[in-house]
Parts: structure tokens; sequence; C-alpha cells
């Protein structure tokens, strides 16, 4: 990492390029919190994690509004993984049947 130092009575130091910048950490943002299929819980929990990349106070620049409506139940914890399955079949051509259940009272 290459960090600059502002010499003073007080050292200043600042890390002068990061992974991702701001502009990409909003769209970044912008398409988890869009995503129907990624239950609110886990949507907040990886803005969580993307607004770690930054600092405090870029951070704060980074809040959306962005709220979806007919998002999936959020009682599937696995959602990551499955997507991950998919991805890696669909990418090894492998062909992929789902089961559809229609709950009936």
């Amino acid at each position: 990492m290459e960090i600059e130092v502002d010499q003073s009575t007080q050292n200043r130091y600042y890390l002068i390029e990061r992974n991702f910048d701001l502009p990409e950490l909003k769209m970044l943002i912008d398409a988890v919190v869009s995503a129907r299929f990624i239950p609110k819980e886990k949507s907040a929990a990886l803005v969580g994690k993307l607004l770690s990349l930054t600092s405090q106070f870029e951070a704060a620049k980074l809040t959306r509004n962005i709220d979806v409506e007919n998002r999936i139940n959020g009682e599937n914890k696995k959602i990551y993984y499955i997507m991950d399955a998919l991805n890696n079949a669909i990418n090894g051509k492998k062909r992929v049947s789902f089961q559809y259940y229609k709950y009936n009272i």
C-alpha cells in the first residue's frame, strides 16, 4: 500500500490509493441493494462489507436510498452459496433444473 505522510507537529498518514474508487463502490452498493433475490438482511451485511473498503468519512457519502419491493423470503440464509453453485454450473456448461413448490392451505 502506498501511504503518504504529512509531517507536522502531528504526523498524519493517508492511504493514497484504494482498490475501489467512490463511484465504483456506489455502483456496487446500488447493485446489491436493488437485487431482488438477496434478502434485506443479507443485503445490509454485504453493503457493510463494501463500506469497510473505504474510509469512514467516504463511507458516510455512500448512503443509498433504494428500497426494493417483492424481495424473496428472508428465510433462505444460503442465498450466496446457491447463487455460487448456479454460476459454477452455468460456467461448467452443466444442465440445471429446479423444483418449484406451490403451497396450498
